[in-house]
């Protein structure tokens, strides 16, 4: 072997036959996670290859793998597990299904799944512990396509594939032998796991679909400096894992979150690059790669907290679209030890909300949310926290720019579904927040119909409430629009108000054939139009606006004489 490792072009067949050809897959790295795509992507790739070796093209190349000899029985596979997997499950398809056409072949595909050349006979590929007996049931001791994991998937999408592609027993074969000998790999072996890392970091940064995860959890690991620190990084990393369920896109929204936290500012480069950077400037001090490893862990256990809090204010929060922003300052609090987090909850709903209403963007929420970040890091208070918002808002103008929104035709703003949500969230006491999931798609009514022209000529009730002219200005007022859990009937959109609100609340026997199983209305906003409204008027959807109005106020923490002048707004 080379100082540091030794790289040699190979077949496939040179990864299972040779001087050392049992392999592992360390606990530290990722479950076997290829789906559909990767599979057929891969055998659509191999079946391309395949015709143009034919006509004397080129073979194909699968890529690198890397492995690290710790002295073991078995080699550590750093990169390429779920080829190697995948090529497993490949020849344990064969083996179970096409025993027939590649009868001649069949001692050589047993070998690629199990060795026999020592004292005793074993798998020739080990997953991590928690996967292993999945692995063996299912795939290794014979492919169960009856079961449901990972492995499966993927052999039923490879049995597929190969039914498709392969009628004539003959090609198959000589598509085997293909795969065997005309598909080539570059095998790197090492024993230093450090500089096998860098290794991974190279070959994978650039194109590869690794998650931020993958890297950063590679690069702590090629930190650590014996074997106590990288089995105490491991198993911080698998815990890690597991409370995310293993689920790489979340684990990813977490790190996002962890390096906005760490340096309170927006990412100038990928996120993997920055939190490397900010990991190497840590290491410098006296923190040492475990310390860092378990505060990724604390941290993710209050982001997780975030995650899983079902209160009324998550549900608001939920709506937002800058979920990074508030998740992250909450999870700081948390961390932090606020002293009043319920009240810096409500803090952050008020002044996002205020700022979605206001017109301000994604973009424009950004500082914002960064010097909060900063003050909550510091040990602010929730006075501070306030204080840095009345100021803020002020020096925007957001309370006017609220007011001038809600006085317009709100119907195409974005805001206005989930500000209504948060309306019933807040002063709804007996509203169970599971009855509206956040994302649910829910209706929009217009209580005065959206197509009004066509309802003032079908209906005598609103030619007489209204005239065009106040129709074609309050149809899309925050005062006609109410919450409901389904559409309303065409038949129902055009009836009159009475009528209407017989249906929101599931009694109107007229329009049984219509919708003869609807359920009453949930949402009290809803039924205090009904309750308190005998017919719809100008003056009454004035009315409800008002109403209206004066919550938005009290949620987003406006005064209302800051916000509350409607008169005439509707005019």
């Amino acid at each position: 072997m080379a100082s540091q490792f030794d790289a040699e072009p190979a077949d496939i067949c040179d990864l299972f036959e040779g001087r050392k050809t049992l392999y592992k897959i360390p606990e530290y790295q990722r479950p076997y996670s290829w789906e559909k795509r990767h599979i057929d992507q891969l055998w659509d790739d191999l079946f391309e290859a395949w015709n143009a070796e034919k006509n004397g093209d080129d073979s194909y190349f699968l890529g690198t793998v890397i492995l690290v000899d710790n002295g073991e029985k078995r080699l550590d596979i750093l990169d390429g597990q779920q080829r190697i997997t995948t090529l497993i499950i490949f020849y344990a398809v064969l083996r179970d299904f096409f025993s027939e056409e590649l009868a001649s072949q069949m001692g050589t595909i047993e070998r690629r799944l199990e060795d026999s050349s020592g004292d005793d006979s074993t798998y020739r590929l080990r997953t991590g512990e928690k996967h292993q007996d999945e692995f063996e049931t299912t795939i290794l001791s014979g492919v169960d396509l009856s079961e449901d994991n990972n492995y499966t998937d993927a052999a039923k999408y490879t049995k597929n594939a190969l039914e498709d592609k392969f009628e004539d027993p003959e090609e198959l074969r000589n598509f085997y032998d293909f795969v065997e000998l005309e598909v080539e790999i570059i095998q790197i072996e090492t024993s230093d796991l450090s500089y096998a890392i860098r290794l991974f970091q190279t070959a994978n940064t650039r194109g590869k679909d690794l998650t931020v995860s993958d890297l950063t959890k590679s690069y702590l690991l090629s930190l650590t400096s014996n074997d106590e620190q990288r089995k105490t990084v491991t198993e911080s990393w698998k815990k890690l894992s597991s409370k995310f369920e293993d689920n790489y896109s979340r684990l990813d929204n977490l790190l996002s979150s962890y390096r906005l936290y760490i340096q309170e500012t927006r990412a100038e480069s990928s996120i993997y690059e920055e939190l490397k950077d900010e990991f190497d400037s840590t290491l410098h001090g006296e923190t040492s790669v475990v310390e860092l490893a378990r505060d990724i862990d604390r941290y993710a256990e209050e982001f997780l907290s975030v995650e899983n809090d079902q209160s009324r204010e998550m549900y608001m929060l939920s709506n937002l679209k800058h979920t990074q922003y508030w998740k992250t300052l909450l999870t700081t609090a948390k961390k932090q030890g606020f002293e009043d987090y319920e009240g810096l909850v409500d803090a952050l709903v008020a002044m996002y909300y205020s700022y979605w209403v206001g017109g301000h963007t994604s973009a424009k929420i950004k500082n914002p949310s960064y010097d909060l970040l900063s003050l909550i890091k510091d040990g602010g208070s929730l006075d501070e926290v306030w204080e840095y918002i009345e100021d803020d808002r002020s020096s925007k103008n957001i309370a006017q720019k609220v007011q001038n929104n809600l006085d317009s035709d709100v119907y195409e703003a974005s805001w206005h579904r989930p500000l209504l949500l948060a309306i019933e969230y807040r002063f709804t006491p007996d509203m169970k927040t599971s009855e509206i999931e956040p994302g649910q798609e829910l209706h929009r009514e217009h209580i005065l119909p959206k197509k009004f022209t066509t309802a003032m000529e079908n209906e005598q009730y609103w030619r007489e409430n209204f005239s065009a002219e106040e129709a074609a200005k309050l149809r899309h007022s925050l005062g006609n629009l109410i919450p409901l859990e389904q559409e309303v009937h065409e038949t129902v959109q055009q009836k009159p108000f009475p009528t209407k609100a017989a249906h929101y609340m599931g009694s109107d026997s007229t329009l049984a054939s219509v919708a003869e199983d609807r359920a009453a209305t949930n949402f009290d906003l809803t039924r205090r139009v009904v309750e308190e409204y005998d017919d719809w008027t100008p003056e009454n959807v004035r009315d409800f606006k008002d109403y209206l109005v004066k919550k938005s106020a009290s949620l987003l923490r406006l005064e209302e004489g800051q916000l509350l002048q409607v008169e005439g707004a509707a005019e």
